[in-house]
């Protein structure tokens, strides 16, 4: 762990410490060299005990099958229970509480708290399986906007095989695949949760109108065409609407208006390119439609606080 101002940082190579540490047989623990560290119990993680907040610099994605623990996820608290899937993006500020105002050192009341199932993947692994996905960033985004989903108990068998699978090919050390092998079944279980995340949006209530179908649209062509195009009138005239609509609707349905939609998968994508390629910013403006280098800083910076090359600096 390495301090971050006031708030420590927390990546898988000090998660698979601890773990290790707290479960010497490792029968419920499987870890790799680089990738992944999967596991069965949030109890495991006693730094997590702390209540402190922490920045995670992985991919985490996991599921309660019993008891309940609060995740205060950036700004926002989440309420885990039963069935609850959740998923935390690197980067992102992340405070665990099991139970409040039970004694962590409780073994007792702590594994009431909360028992599930975790994965969790190094931020390069993460991103090499996301830029595979480059077609579904816009449901990426908003499962980061809508980090906790409640599942059937159909779907939690299904993300629990997927565990499963994962943990036995993590586990074989004598397969001479076993980082491809893993990354396939993650690949997998991404498109499982996505299918997950479309289907509970059809099935909410307030989703059951011309404005799902809006957003639903809106969200496949912005997948489509951000690179091409950034404004809403575009998106607007694909969907016969007037922009103000779509805007509106898109902000009802989501929490987001269909500009900060567009601002999100365009700054997403930049951040991407600029950490995992060897595109100048140059081409990385060429690539993502600007007119010339100076205007994409200016949109960079006006939406991160930062130069494009000071952001890939900052990754060195």
């Amino acid at each position: 762990m390495k301090p971050t101002g006031e708030i420590q940082s927390f990546d898988l190579k000090a998660l698979k410490r601890q773990l290790q540490e707290i479960d010497t047989n490792s029968e419920k623990i499987a870890a790799d060299e680089n990738d992944y560290a999967v596991f069965e119990d949030i109890n495991q993680i006693g730094q997590i005990h702390s209540r402190q907040h922490y920045r995670i610099n992985m991919a985490v994605f996991g599921l309660c099958l019993e008891g309940s623990y609060e995740i205060s996820i950036d700004s926002r608290t989440f309420l885990c229970r039963r069935n609850s899937y959740i998923t935390l993006f690197p980067n992102q500020v992340v405070k665990v509480v099991l139970s409040p105002g039970e004694d962590p050192r409780d073994t007792v009341k702590a594994e009431r708290s909360g028992r599930g199932i975790f994965i969790c993947i190094n931020n390069s692994t993460y991103e090499h399986l996301i830029r595979q996905m480059h077609h579904l960033l816009p449901l990426f985004l908003y499962i980061r906007e809508h980090p906790c989903a409640q599942l059937s108990e159909k779907d939690t068998e299904w993300i629990s095989d997927y565990y499963r699978q994962l943990f036995r090919e993590v586990k074989d050390s004598s397969n001479l695949f076993r980082r491809e092998t893993g990354q396939s079944i993650m690949m997998a279980l991404f498109y499982k949760v996505c299918n997950i995340y479309g289907h509970t949006l059809l099935e909410r209530p307030e989703y059951r109108n011309r404005g799902e179908e809006i957003f639903g649209e809106f969200l496949r062509q912005l997948s489509l065409h951000y690179k091409e195009h950034g404004d809403v009138a575009f998106y607007a005239r694909l969907l016969c609407l007037t922009p103000k609509y779509l805007s509106t609707t898109v902000k009802r349905i989501s929490g987001k208006t269909a500009g900060e939609w567009i601002q999100s998968q365009v700054i997403e994508e930049a951040k991407t390119l600029l950490k995992t390629s060897r595109l100048s910013v140059k081409e990385i403006a060429a690539e993502l439609g600007f007119p010339s280098q100076s205007f994409f800083g200016k949109y960079f910076r006006q939406h991160t606080g930062m130069t494009p090359k000071t952001y890939r600096n900052s990754l060195l």
